[in-house]
């Protein structure tokens, strides 16, 4: 409906006007508060971060209003379901009001584990890179828990096998 690209235009616009270029040098250096973090489940339990430290993670963060989120969310879990079995994990973390957030999942499950956030909250999204807190935003840890890929707008399944291919077991 309307409201979803009146909200999507004003996220395209800050991104535009934040430019993608700036995201890639205004993020903290280090990853270690990102570990150090706990989430809130969707399910309303807490999980460290540090629980998915040493193998590969994609980290998504969507909201159910947000058009490209709800495009991407079957070619994350496409991905997640091919490659689980090699060690990969994915997060998601609605940016949403959990009832939202819920009502959306029910309709389009994922087996991958959901966390999520106040609409308020973006501090965690501009500390790891996406200075204008737009959505969706993707990023993939390695298996050092380094962020090797950083990515603002819907994810295709090519550009998510590519972060595959160029990962490497240490």
């Amino acid at each position: 409906g309307k409201p979803l690209m009146n909200r999507r235009d004003v996220w395209l616009a800050a991104l535009s006007a934040a430019g993608l270029s700036a995201c890639s040098n205004q993020f903290a250096a280090s990853t270690d508060f990102w570990w150090q973090t706990h989430l809130t489940m969707l399910d309303g339990s807490t999980r460290p971060a540090s629980g998915w430290h040493g193998q590969p993670l994609v980290l998504n963060f969507w909201a159910s209003w947000c058009a490209p989120c709800v495009r991407e969310m079957p070619v994350l879990e496409a991905f997640y379901q091919e490659h689980r079995a090699k060690g990969w994990n994915m997060l998601g973390i609605a940016v949403d009001q959990p009832a939202a957030a819920l009502r959306f999942l029910q309709q389009h499950p994922v087996s991958f584990p959901m966390a999520i956030l106040p609409e308020s909250n973006t501090e965690l999204m501009r500390k790891l890179g996406n200075t204008a807190a737009a959505l969706p935003f993707s990023l993939q840890f390695d298996y050092a828990g380094n962020v090797v890929e950083r990515h603002v707008g819907e994810l295709s399944a090519q550009e998510l096998q590519r972060w595959f291919d160029t990962t490497k077991p240490q």
